[in-house]
């Protein structure tokens, strides 16, 4: 079942871990792609506990039993319990079958105007066709202000090419993650099985809590 929770909420690291996944939402499409215990959910999660407040956001761990009805249920009530439906559009999103839900999202966040992002933790445990079918729509029509970062030890089975004929996706590797890890500002570190391993940083009073 696609899990809402999100992981635990940090203060954010003085690092470039943040920086990297913002510059990748420049596009419409994030794919952070990486082997386990690289840091892919940990950058994602600095990140939003960076980026909180700027833009309404919902994470999602896929898990391989989704099916459309449920997958779209999960983000539906993450965007409502995230704030990111305005009352008057309520009905917009939730008015019609799971199928078309893709295309409902694209015109409630048109509408609303508000920034939006949506982020796929394990996204290679989907392999549902219908779900993929309705994730390539939402990635090719979603406005400027609605995003989607996918995480994941393989690339989503998505039509990724035409994002990046289209200049519509950014890809974030090994080489990235690590790079980020290596910065000796960073005060935290990926581990295995993607926990983080916090370390007080040299010559600062600054506590990271759990």
């Amino acid at each position: 079942m696609t899990d809402l929770a999100h992981p635990v909420r940090v203060r954010p690291c003085p690092c470039r871990a943040a920086g990297l996944i913002d510059r990748a939402t420049l596009q419409r499409v994030t794919v952070v792609c990486a082997p386990e215990g690289t840091g892919k959910t940990a950058a994602c999660s600095a990140w939003m506990a960076a980026s909180a407040g700027t833009r309404y956001a919902v994470w999602l761990t896929v898990g391989p039993e989704d099916d459309p009805g449920l997958f779209w249920a999960s983000v539906c009530s993450g965007l409502q319990r995230a704030g990111a439906v305005p009352p008057e559009l309520t009905r917009v999103l939730e008015d019609g079958p799971a199928r078309t839900f893709p295309l409902r999202l694209v015109e409630m966040a048109r509408l609303s105007g508000e920034p939006t992002v949506i982020v796929l933790d394990d996204i290679d445990n989907l392999t549902d066709d219908h779900v993929l079918t309705g994730l390539n729509l939402l990635a090719r029509h979603a406005p400027q202000n609605l995003h989607l970062v996918m995480c994941g030890r393989r690339p989503p089975q998505l039509q990724l090419s035409k994002l990046r004929a289209s200049g519509d996706l950014s890809e974030i590797g090994p080489a990235a993650l690590r790079a980020v890890f290596a910065d000796p500002s960073c005060t935290w570190h990926a581990g295995r099985d993607e926990k983080r391993v916090w370390r007080k940083p040299v010559a600062s009073s600054h506590e990271v809590k759990r």
